[in-house]
């Protein structure tokens, strides 16, 4: 099976090839190994998905009087329900919050949920089922309503790997590395490339 981008690539092989002034073919695999790489780092380091995708995800219980949730995903597109779990992980008994009983702060935008309802105890989990991240449509790039992704974060993507690809003439491990993909970012990313890093990263949970 022929290797591939991901479909949550921050950007795209032709992006980059029109970015290197490259025409052919034969490099396409190891420029996609490196977008790929890219993509991984800067999402590690965010700690977030950027793509628009559906998440149904399981907080544990924090404290006895936890007021606040903060979702694994952002910005929050969509809502659509937040339960609470009594009884045991084997034999749950999952009741809805009413709409009235939760709110999404800030329109979604730091993922964090209030919640005003009570609930019974011992309670053991949360579940919140929603829609998170940015619209990818590379070929509208510029169209907000079908491509939504911040340019400073494919721009990003771009550079890293542009920096690495032109480093593969130098002798010894790094052009080794690039042939095996194994790809160490540390020394391809500068003091701009951490502001971009640091404005998406994922704020840690709290109550």
């Amino acid at each position: 099976m022929a290797e591939k981008i991901y479909d949550h690539a921050l950007t795209t092989l032709q992006r980059i090839k029109d970015r290197l002034n490259i025409t052919a073919s034969e490099h396409d695999a190891v420029l996609q190994r490196l977008i790929n790489a890219a993509t991984d780092y800067i999402e590690s380091n965010c700690g977030r998905r950027f793509k628009s995708a559906s998440y149904v995800e399981t907080h544990s219980v924090l404290s006895g009087m936890q007021e606040y949730l903060a979702l694994r995903q952002i910005p929050v597109t969509s809502f659509a329900s937040l339960e609470y779990r009594a009884g045991t992980p084997s034999t749950p008994q999952w009741t809805a919050y009413l709409p009235d009983e939760y709110e999404l702060l800030e329109e979604g935008v730091s993922g964090i949920v209030r919640m005003y309802g009570a609930y019974p105890s011992p309670l053991s989990a949360f579940r919140a089922t929603y829609t998170a991240g940015y619209l990818f449509d590379f070929a509208n790039f510029g169209d907000p309503s079908k491509h939504n992704l911040p340019a400073d974060l494919t721009d990003l993507c771009e550079r890293m790997v542009v920096r690495f690809w032109k480093r593969r003439e130098k002798p010894g491990v790094m052009s080794e590395s690039i042939r095996d993909s194994s790809v160490t970012w540390k020394d391809t990313v500068d003091a701009d490339d951490q502001d971009v890093i640091s404005r998406y990263a994922r704020l840690p949970q709290f109550v």
